[in-house]
């Protein structure tokens, strides 16, 4: 799947594949244990293994045709799905934007079915493919799983796409009206399921799909924040930022911190810590995020600026990182 900006920026990757970080999160591993023991046997292990192997091609296809796009790419492996995250170097067209979202479904299909015909198997047929751990396993770690992600549904890369073609009727909406209307059909699919005593543990599926886009419901309407944030720099704050574009920095440091104490607002705060951490003080620039993260009403706003600012990355280094990053509610 894809997803908006990083929340992996400052963070070493676990290793590199043609050139491009991969993250893997503890979540992911343990979504693989559990695959192996809710599917107990050499098939919960095939699956598992088949999982993890398809799972990193897919988010590979999607990084490596944004990269050839001219983006910045990385992925991340987590707790039910990948995610790549891209920055584009140059304007995107969304026929570009829609060829890197088919990629991912396509890079996890595709190697599936080579794999089945290369066990001797036909793909399509159920009966070849019978009980045989290792054949179910990659039918469905690849062309299951990568057609499912071709549902037109958000966050899904079917749901991608169908976004960027909405986006074109209605610019700069597309995606958050295609964003609730999946989540309404996954939430009337789910209670469809769970009224059906056949099939309702088939439910299992448009929830986990849910919890999927509830969480990026959630980090769209951060990234608004985000943007408002800084749309929203009141005169003094803009002042402060001029001092600090023509090297004064030290006087901004020192008028920042006479604003904050009076207003006590939380971008100017932000402000300062990033003053202190290009003067190198990053122990107060530590601080000073922690004081915007008191004076915000919402610190996911805070944390989501220490992820993004290229002037608080060194903070990432610090051995307390971890511990600013959970004040904040990492």
């Amino acid at each position: 799947m894809l997803d908006g900006p990083s929340s992996t920026e400052g963070q070493r990757p676990l290793f590199t594949a043609f050139g491009l970080p991969v993250h893997v999160r503890l979540g992911f591993f343990a979504f693989l244990v559990l695959a192996a023991m809710l599917n107990r046997g050499a098939f919960g292990i095939w699956l598992a293994i088949s999982i993890g192997v398809l799972t990193l091609t897919h988010e590979l296809g999607h990084a490596l045709v944004a990269k050839r796009f001219g983006a910045e790419a990385e992925i991340q492996l987590d707790m039910l799905a990948g995610y790549t995250s891209y920055s584009p170097t140059r304007p995107m067209k969304r026929w570009e934007r829609a060829l890197v979202a088919v990629s991912g479904p396509v890079a996890e299909i595709l190697p599936g079915v080579l794999l089945i015909i290369a066990l001797g198997a036909n793909p399509l047929s159920r009966t070849e493919i019978g009980d045989d751990p290792l054949l179910r396993a990659l039918w469905i770690a690849g062309p299951l799983l990568g057609l499912f992600n071709l549902l037109p549904l958000l966050p899904l890369d079917g749901g991608n796409i169908v976004a960027l073609g909405l986006d074109a009727v209605v610019p700069g909406r597309g995606r958050r009206i295609w964003l609730w209307i999946s989540i309404a059909v996954t939430l009337g699919g789910t209670i469809a399921l769970l009224i059906d005593e056949d099939v309702w543990k088939l439910a299992l599926f448009p929830v986990m799909l849910l919890f999927l886009q509830i969480q990026t419901l959630r980090g769209d309407r951060r990234q608004d924040r985000f943007r408002q944030l800084g749309a929203a720099r009141t005169a003094k704050s803009r002042a402060i930022e001029q001092l600090v574009d023509s090297g004064d920095l030290v006087d901004a440091a020192r008028q920042g911190a006479a604003l904050f104490t009076s207003d006590r607002d939380p971008d100017v705060a932000m402000l300062v810590a990033r003053v202190a951490a290009r003067l190198g003080e990053l122990s107060t620039s530590a601080a000073w995020v922690q004081a915007a993260a008191h004076a915000s009403e919402d610190p996911v706003d805070i944390l989501y600026e220490l992820d993004h600012e290229p002037d608080l990355q060194p903070l990432h280094a610090l051995p307390t990182a971890s511990n600013l990053r959970r004040t904040l509610g990492a």
